[in-house]
């Protein structure tokens, strides 16, 4: 079994976002041969996270991850993952705190304001779709032959099947192109179920500004980049003004909506469902360039303007 280079499997990484999680790459190794790696990698790496990859038989996946989650490995894996273009599978243990804090304050961040929208709205068919909406956290999205991926953060709409239609990706320590290629992905792989995927880019280590990119699905050529690496906060530039442009369509589609809350043609405006993340995210900034990550108490004050309602996971029920 031979070690790879990185650049093989991986895309290429630019300034930032470079080298941030250990990564172990294996060439066409057995299935004992990874949970030997598993192990090894276990006892000499940092717990802040790290990924093992090896390209895989597609045909092969189910039966592996079968089988793995049979050992007591097992437990040690946060994230199973198989991308089917690459042929790559991805085994990540261990999570930067950093990472998994920005994820849950994005995930906080639109439950408040689909609650603010259940709770103002006049308009029942907006209030009834906005209560059905959930996050199912990183819950994974499989679609045979296609799709084996666990988001950072999804939201889906209660009902017969409850799949991810809304998509956050936290870029920690992935370069910009891995992670907008994961985002087309997601869109084109997911049979039409997925129709936004918001990336956050802190720009780690440095952590001096950060960017926002936008993907949605369209119907004519498969997805369109709506934001793509828009800065929503520099420590050189005067605080932008803007919004990430996400409607309520886009996570329970545009059935019995408004037009005011679907999702528009390319180049018309609309009510935008999400105004806040301008607002909001400069101070999670500021905080993690000062301590690193996000503080504790700063998001318990923050969860503490709205209010537990069923469907959120038991994380989001008890902080404290």
């Amino acid at each position: 079994m031979a070690m790879l280079n990185p650049s093989a499997l991986s895309g290429q990484a630019g300034k930032h976002n470079a080298d941030l999680t250990s990564q172990i790459f294996l060439d066409s190794p057995s299935f004992d041969e990874v949970i030997q790696s598993i192990a090894d990698a276990i006892a000499r790496e940092s717990p802040s996270g790290f990924r093992l990859l090896f390209r895989w038989a597609a045909d092969d996946v189910e039966n592996f991850h079968s089988q793995l989650s049979q050992l007591p490995q097992r437990d040690a894996i946060s994230r199973f993952e198989y991308d089917y273009r690459s042929g790559i599978l991805s085994l990540t243990m261990g999570e930067s705190k950093g990472h998994a804090l920005w994820a849950l304050y994005l995930c906080l961040v639109i439950l408040q304001k689909i609650r603010t929208i259940a709770l103002t709205t006049s308009d029942e068919a907006v209030r009834e779709a906005a209560n059905k909406i959930i996050t199912i956290g990183t819950a994974a999205i499989k679609v045979k032959g296609k799709l084996w991926n666990q988001p950072d953060v999804s939201f889906a709409s209660l009902g017969d099947t409850t799949e991810a239609t809304v998509v956050f990706e936290v870029a920690w320590s992935q370069s910009q192109q891995d992670v907008e290629d994961k985002a087309e992905n997601y869109i084109n792989g997911s049979n039409g179920k997925i129709q936004a995927v918001v990336i956050l880019d802190a720009l780690y280590p440095d952590l001096e500004e950060a960017v926002v990119s936008l993907l949605v699905a369209a119907h004519d050529d498969g997805f369109r980049w709506e934001q793509r690496r828009q800065v929503i906060h520099s420590d050189h530039l005067e605080q932008p003004d803007g919004v990430v442009g996400l409607y309520l369509s886009d996570f329970c589609g545009p059935s019995g909506l408004p037009a005011a809350y679907c999702r528009p043609p390319a180049g018309v405006s609309r009510f935008v469902f999400h105004s806040s993340f301008y607002l909001f995210l400069p101070a999670i900034l500021t905080r993690s360039i000062s301590t690193g990550i996000p503080s504790w108490p700063s998001l318990t004050e923050y969860w503490g303007r709205f209010s537990v309602r069923p469907g959120m996971p038991s994380i989001l029920r008890n902080i404290s």
